[in-house]
Formats: C-alpha cells, structure tokens, sequence
C-alpha cells in the first residue's frame, strides 16, 4: 500500500463539510428565501490541516504513515475555513459532522455502494482515474480494472 503523498509542507488548512451538512443548509435556504442577496457559507469553522486529514484516513484504513512531498498546485489557497456564525444567525442550521465522523462516512458510503474496497490503496490523486476523497484519492476497483 502506497503512502498518501501530501503537498506542500502539509499544513495548508481546509474546513472539511460533510454533505448531509450541505444538504440542510441548502433546505433550510429553500424553505427561508432572502429578501435581496445572500450569502452564507457552509462549514464547520474547524480547520483541519492536510497533513492531519491524511493522517487520519490512513490510519482508518491501515496505511503508512503520509508522507510530506513538497510538491504544490499552482494557485493553490493555503487555508480556507468558513465563518459558520451567519449561516446559523440567518437559517439556524450548524454543520456539525467533524472530519474523522465525515470521512468515516464517506468511506463506508463508496465500499456498501461498490466503489471502494475496505482494503483499498491510497493514492496521490491526478484527477484523471481516481476518485477524490476528502483531498485525497483512492484507487477504486473499477478504476484498477482499466
């Protein structure tokens, strides 16, 4: 199994947001419309850095330990975490599934829903033949079938 590669120094921070979090504040929208423009994002205001989401995910799947590249994408944010205090002032609605409960979930959605192994490798991503997972990708069976 192939260590998750991650880029930069690994602390480029991210407010990871599950979408059933999403999902509420997108009906909570629906079923309040504004009176003029709005907008709101959705998130958990929790920074999680790179480093520690691929930490996370490899060991809830028995990976190595990640390893720190140094490699980066041109024009890439280096932290991005939302203010979640509008959206529950304005529509009441708290994006509340923390990443390790998030992850979990999504992962257990792509194995019951066939797009995944319990035992799959972990993978730097090229966004060509992989599936992106919470910044990361994993090799899925129909992708290591082509």
């Amino acid at each position: 199994m192939s260590p998750i590669d991650v880029y930069e120094d690994g602390l480029i921070g991210r407010d990871f947001v599950y979408i059933d979090d999403v999902a509420a504040a997108c009906l909570a929208a629906l079923a309040k419309p504004p009176t003029e423009t709005r907008m709101l994002d959705v998130g958990t205001g929790t920074a999680v850095t790179i480093l520690d989401a691929a930490r996370a995910i490899a060991e809830m799947h028995g990976a190595p330990e990640p390893i720190v590249s140094g490699k980066y994408r041109a024009g890439d944010v280096r932290w991005a975490v939302c203010d979640p205090q509008p959206l529950e002032r304005e529509l009441g609605v708290i994006a509340a599934t923390d990443f390790a409960a998030g992850s979990a979930l999504v992962a257990d959605w792509l194995i019951q829903n066939g797009f995944a192994e319990r035992t799959f490798e972990i993978l730097c991503c090229d966004f060509s033949n992989e599936v992106m997972y919470m910044g990361v990708c994993i090799s899925t069976q129909a992708n290591r079938e082509q």
